[in-house]
């Protein structure tokens, strides 16, 4: 029995695993554009830097608007980032070229301050990444082929299949939940009105009754508690008669 749960649980991690690893992939895919293996392998290689998919995703976002842009940001890189006829590189070139760079680089404030220059404030966040440099990347990269982790085209269209059919699967089950609420509108509408025209003025009058009555109310409530409380004092004292009775050796009966 523990073991089918087991399989069961396993079963569902495993296609949770699968499924999140090809939403993060398609997520940074749209960042990096380039192939599936492309973008599964950089995020296998965030992943073991310490670098989730949002944060990787954004900062590459930032990197391309300043690469397109072609700005100071840019220019600081003092590498190679268009090709003969002045069309940006794939990020998966781009990328290994920059972590070179800062693989050389001491750490300290200007190497920081370049890593926030080019990928916006999680520049930090991105420095383990960096640091490895051309080699390190690649060895991770290859590292996400030997453990299993690099997509294919066909795995991430498995996901978006997922995932759409999830979404229509929702917006069913909505356009059953708006059908019928579109039906019971109008009789709640009249219960709602009949609770505010009839009943809310007759709770109000009960309510000024007892503004009006304070002293027959308490009087009442007080001699409601007092026959509340002499049950309980009542009961009491017939338990403890009866637990007499059933212990004496003559067979006294308390009712």
């Amino acid at each position: 029995m523990d073991l089918g749960r087991k399989a069961i649980s396993f079963a569902g991690d495993t296609v949770n695993a699968f499924g999140d690893l090809g939403g993060q992939t398609l997520k940074l895919q749209r960042y990096m554009g380039g192939t599936a293996e492309d973008a599964s392998r950089l995020a296998h290689a965030f992943t073991m830097t310490g670098i989730d998919s949002d944060t990787a995703a954004k900062s590459l976002g930032i990197l391309s608007k300043h690469l397109t842009a072609n700005d100071a940001a840019a220019k600081s890189l003092g590498t190679a980032y268009r090709d003969a006829h002045g069309k940006l590189l794939p990020m998966g070139q781009i990328l290994p070229s920059i972590a070179q760079q800062f693989s050389t680089m001491p750490n300290g404030p200007e190497k920081t301050a370049l890593a926030m220059r080019l990928f916006g404030r999680a520049g930090v966040s991105m420095l383990p990444f960096l640091s490895k440099g051309a080699k390190g990347i690649k060895e991770l990269q290859e590292q996400s082929d030997a453990l299993g982790t690099t997509l294919s085209g066909d795995d991430l269209d498995a996901v978006k299949e997922n995932t759409k059919a999830k979404r229509t699967w929702g917006e069913a089950v909505k356009g059953l939940q708006v059908s019928l609420g579109r039906e019971l509108y109008p009789a709640l509408t009249a219960v709602t009105k009949f609770l505010s025209g009839s009943v809310v003025p007759v709770i109000r009058t009960v309510v000024t009754w007892i503004k009006e009555h304070k002293d027959a109310v308490g009087l009442v409530v007080g001699v409601i508690g007092a026959a509340i409380a002499a049950f309980k004092v009542w009961s009491i004292t017939m338990a403890i008669f009866n637990a007499i009775a059933a212990a004496n050796p003559v067979g006294l009966i308390v009712i």
